[in-house]
């Protein structure tokens, strides 16, 4: 699968059970987040170079992985259930990745 090219690639260990939810949501925004400290260490050595090729890699994997279906899962998740809890946290993600990408260079959210 693709998304464990990417995770290999950055140095990003699933544990033995966690491989075959490679795709799920919640681990791909983990992966975000170690993305994310990389980058702070780059640029806390002063090493700009290194902290924008990391926010490249965070623009493209948001734009290819979370962000090319996460407004398809929060609209089926609307029409499944009723209850506010999830309407709620499908939209709270689909904002917050949409503000991540609005802080990355050519990041984008399918809509």
């Amino acid at each position: 699968r693709e998304v464990l090219a990417w995770y290999r690639e950055d140095g990003y260990a699933l544990s033995g059970d966690s491989a075959p939810d490679a795709d799920h949501l919640s681990v791909e925004i983990s992966f975000l987040a170690l993305l994310c400290e990389k980058e702070a260490a780059a640029w806390s050595v002063d090493d700009a170079q290194e902290a924008e090729r990391l926010r490249g890699r965070q623009a493209d994997f948001l734009s290819l992985h979370p962000g090319a279906w996460v407004s398809l899962l929060r609209e089926r998740a609307i029409m499944l259930t009723a209850s506010p809890y999830y309407r709620s946290l499908f939209e709270f993600t689909e904002h917050y990745l949409s503000m991540e990408a609005s802080h990355l260079p050519k990041a984008r959210i399918s809509s």
